[in-house]
This record gives structure tokens, sequence and C-alpha cells, in this order.
């Protein structure tokens, strides 16, 4: 009995010092360049699961997408993949309805240096799809005409026929737009 203040103590310094030992004598991380293949397989792999996780779980596409950002940060040499990882993380935000950071992460991956036209093109594309969600239709028809310039500078039929067609909504959402506003004044006006 008298000896239970004496092991208190010590079975407290042996449960609290051990995760003290554990975090102190831990390597610290070493900077490895960005060029390793086992950085850049990783992120690849980053950003494959981005792809199939974007539709069916946003939230767990933008974690994985942030990640391969994260490890490719930095890097003057790989905006091939920096900007795929962008391009998965702006996706998740507008699949999860966070426009203003798809926004941003878009906007980014334009801001990349010597960024390949086929990255340039699809940023380009989904601003557009980014713009006539927030219902700003004149900013939204320039991007989609600017990634159109872009697909036909690389002669890419796919990507012609998205901005195509993405132009195509944006004027049906704003030809909309403007019978319902038309509709309602017509039918709520003092007049009528």
């Amino acid at each position: 009995m008298r000896y239970i203040p004496l092991i208190i103590p010590i079975i407290l310094f042996l449960f609290l010092a051990k995760p003290l030992i554990v975090f102190s004598t831990a390597p610290e991380p070493a900077n490895k360049p960005v060029n390793d293949s086992t950085v850049i397989r990783q992120a690849e792999g980053l950003i494959r699961q981005a792809e199939k996780q974007e539709v069916t779980s946003p939230r767990k596409a933008l974690v994985s997408a942030q990640k391969a950002a994260e490890l490719l940060a930095g890097s003057d040499n790989m905006n091939h993949l920096l900007s795929q990882a962008f391009i998965q993380t702006a996706n998740a935000y507008l699949m999860l309805g966070i426009i203003d950071s798809s926004v941003i992460w878009f906007n980014k991956v334009l801001s990349l240096p010597d960024v390949d036209a086929t990255a340039k093109g699809k940023a380009l594309g989904l601003l557009a799809i980014d713009y006539k969600k927030l219902g700003n239709y004149d900013k939204a028809h320039q991007y989609a005409n600017e990634g159109l310039k872009v697909y036909r500078a690389i002669n890419d039929s796919a990507g012609i026929f998205k901005m195509l067609i993405n132009d195509a909504r944006i004027y049906n959402s704003r030809s909309e737009e403007r019978r319902v506003g038309k509709e309602c004044r017509s039918r709520w006006s003092p007049y009528h």
C-alpha cells in the first residue's frame, strides 16, 4: 500500500515518456528532389485516383489531388503533372459546388510556365463552366472562346467539340435566364 504513490508516477512516466522518446528519435524527413521516380509515381497514382473518384466521391478526389499537388510543389520541370493535380483539385471543388475555390485552382493551372496546350484548354473550358454557374455569362463565353482557340491551334477535335458544346450551353443558359426574367416582368407588371 505504501508503494502505490511511487508506482503511479513511474507508470505515468512510462506511458507519457514513450511517445516523447519515439517522436524525438524519429528521423527528419529528407527533402527529396521532385525528380525522384518514387515521388513522381506516387503523384501520378494520386492523380489517377482523383480522376476515378471525381464523380462518385469528390471529397476523396479533392484529398488525393491536393496530396499530389503537395508532392509536386516547388518543381519547375514537372508542370505537366502539376497541372493535372491542379485540374483534379479544381474539378473536385467544382463537383462539391465550391466554385470560388475551383476558379482559383484553374487559374493556378493557367499561371504555370510552359503548361501544355491540352491542360490549358481543359482549364479554360472548365473555367467557362465555373463562370456560367456563377452567372457571369460574358466571362464564361470569353473563356470558352479562348479554350476553343487553344484546341484549334493543336488540332484537337475532341477539345474543339467540348468547347463548342460549352459555348452553346452558356448561350442557352443566358437565353433561358432572359426568357424567365421577361416572363416574370410581364406577369407581375402592374399594367398587366
